[in-house]
């Protein structure tokens, strides 16, 4: 299972990332909604992870494109 982080904060993402991949998952992240969107279209994913303040844009706004294209 891949799953892809969309958080601003590097020790958030450090932590998760741990914490994921000792679980056995697979894990991407990207720091705002450019890179985010980016990666939705580039990687096969299987869960999002979206923090509502984001760079340059928010988790919701993120959240509503995914949806409206993809089956995540």
């Amino acid at each position: 299972m891949k799953i892809l982080i969309v958080e601003d904060d590097k020790g958030i993402i450090e932590n998760l990332t741990e914490y994921l991949e000792g679980e056995g998952f697979a894990v991407i992240s990207a720091n705002g909604q450019t890179k985010a969107l980016e990666l939705v279209e580039k990687e096969k994913l299987d869960l999002v992870l979206l923090d509502v303040s984001i760079a340059d844009g928010n988790g919701f706004a993120v959240c509503s494109a995914i949806k409206a294209e993809y089956n995540i």
